[in-house]
């Protein structure tokens, strides 16, 4: 192996390891892999912690031998190791790539590490040409340059190159027999079609590379712009972006704008997402909602367009407030320390230990008992507030002995404000994050 190509894997593995207190290496026993796996040991900084994962497929005996390798290779370098194995009855290059994500993130949460990957060049290119096999935009051909969590040192290294200090090491390492089966899309577009396009076109590769860089550069564009549009964010992690900025872009641009504003809650966009949204945009009137990819939405708010998850259950009819958290809807209530200043806004309200206190959502028609003997329409309230029509499903509403007391977030009975602490429980109420 040539020097210059050896130091610069270990120079930009060192690179990583040098911002961590801690990474998570994903390791799955190849020779990438195990090629992370050997340089980072090497050039671990003192008081460092690697956190080895690695996942079994449930594949198979080759996919469990490989899973061994990494557990006996990394033990024996005395480093920490997380491994698990895959249930997936129906398996997928989508299901068994969630899955395996979905697991080194956990470990990353668990441990206060970073993740890193042995992804190559190669790996990047295929993914581009994958992408745009599958009709993907200018956010999706970015591919692994777009910006990420994820550490990958080796992403400017050839994989032959990678190979090579493998074997230079002596490093172990199995190949996985499903990496040569035609049944899997990435393999044929590594075995059959960059191949076939390159011997025809030898400047393919440098062209894939530009084109990606490019796209990196315009998402990473757009998602400073869509961030810099979010006027508002909400308790429950919906954004809020002004109207008339989304009216001064063109379909395209919108396009781009909802799946960078999409990511800000965690959420990807399919295409039939994008454009069904840019569409809305056009003729959305207040109040109307349009429903997206992922379990999200958008609603038309008087001026602003508000982009949320969709509740994942809808809340209880009638739920009795008597433990100390109770979870309704999209909104949760608290029993808290009772202080002197314990009320500063509509999210608190003391309520009476005695009498029959109970959580509904809002109806048409409900009245707030604001005072003795007054009372007044709930949706007047909601109105004061600036709260719309579709926000208002499944807001809850606090009965006591079948009267309302408390809006939460909105207003609270004066009779609630005359309690004192010992004959009232403090209650805080918020809503759930959802990204």
């Amino acid at each position: 192996m040539d020097t210059r190509s050896h130091e610069q894997l270990l120079d930009a593995v060192a690179a990583t390891l040098a911002k961590e207190k801690c990474v998570v290496l994903a390791v799955s026993g190849g020779a990438d892999s195990m090629a992370l796996l050997d340089a980072a040991d090497r050039l671990r900084p003192e008081g460092q912690r690697l956190v080895v994962a690695t996942v079994d497929h449930g594949t198979g005996p080759a996919a469990t031998e490989a899973a061994a390798l990494v557990e006996r290779e990394a033990r024996q370098r005395g480093l920490e190791v997380r491994r698990t194995r895959l249930r997936i009855q129906r398996g997928s290059e989508a299901a068994w790539r969630e899955a395996r994500w979905t697991f080194l993130r956990r470990v990353a949460c668990e441990e206060g590490g970073r993740v890193a990957t042995a992804h190559t060049l190669d790996d990047h290119v295929e993914t581009v040409v994958m992408r745009i096999l599958r009709g993907a935009g200018a956010r999706g051909i970015a591919g692994l340059l777009a910006p990420s969590d994820i550490a990958r040192p080796f992403l400017f290294a050839r994989r032959e190159a990678v190979r090579r200090y493998v074997a230079n090491r002596a490093v172990p390492y199995l190949e996985d027999p499903s990496n040569s089966s035609l049944a899997f899309f990435r393999n044929r577009v590594r075995l059959e079609i960059l191949p076939a396009i390159l011997a025809v076109r030898p400047t393919f590769w440098e062209e894939i590379l530009d084109v990606s860089q490019r796209a990196a550069r315009l998402r990473s564009a757009v998602d400073t712009l869509a961030r810099a549009l979010v006027v508002r964010r909400e308790p429950d992690g919906a954004i809020a972006v002004p109207a008339e900025s989304l009216a001064q872009c063109d379909e395209d641009g919108l396009r781009l704008l909802w799946q960078s504003l999409a990511a800000e809650l965690g959420v990807p966009l399919d295409r039939r997402a994008v454009v069904r949204l840019a569409r809305f945009v056009r003729g959305a009137r207040i109040g109307s909602v349009a429903q997206g990819a992922s379990g999200i939405e958008v609603v038309r708010l008087r001026d602003a367009f508000l982009l949320r998850r969709r509740a994942v259950s809808a809340p209880r009819d009638v739920a009795p407030l008597s433990a100390s958290r109770l979870h309704f809807g999209r909104f949760v209530f608290d029993r808290i320390r009772d202080e002197a200043d314990g009320m500063p806004d509509a999210w608190y309200a003391r309520l009476p230990r005695a009498g029959r206190v109970v959580v509904r959502s809002w109806q048409p028609g409900d009245r707030l008992l604001a005072a003795p003997g007054r009372q007044r329409r709930v949706a007047r309230y909601f109105g004061d507030a600036g709260i719309p029509g579709p926000l208002r499903k499944g807001w809850p509403v606090v009965q006591v002995d079948g009267a309302i007391v408390w809006i939460p977030g909105v207003r609270r009975s004066a009779l609630l404000d005359r309690l004192d602490g010992n004959g009232s429980y403090l209650y805080r109420c918020g809503r759930i994050p959802t990204s």
